[in-house]
């Protein structure tokens, strides 16, 4: 498959996800594509607020945005969240 000689047909990607799930106990593959594109989604999202970690001037922005009560449990506080604990995570190594 690697070199192109060979294309996964379903019964061959069937195989292959039986033997991750034998191999692997915790390894439960995913068949609902609504699931898989949201998550990508969310791993997209986190990727790009790990990227503009160094616009800090952002997350005082934010911050103010998330104080107004309204805004407390927005989806936006997630990203927040995601920013200030990474930040945070850096700032720990760093010392």
């Amino acid at each position: 498959m690697e070199s192109g000689q060979v294309n996964m047909d379903v019964d061959l990607f069937d195989q292959a996800i039986e033997y991750f799930e034998k191999y692997d106990p915790d390894y439960k593959f995913n068949r609902k594509i609504a699931q898989l594109e949201e998550a990508e989604q969310w791993i997209d999202r986190c990727v790009q607020d790990f990227i503009h970690l160094s616009y800090f001037k952002k997350l005082d922005e934010m911050k103010i945005y998330l104080d107004q009560e309204n805004n407390k449990h927005s989806f936006a506080y997630f990203h927040y969240k995601i920013v200030h604990l990474s930040a945070e995570a850096f700032r720990t190594v760093e010392n």
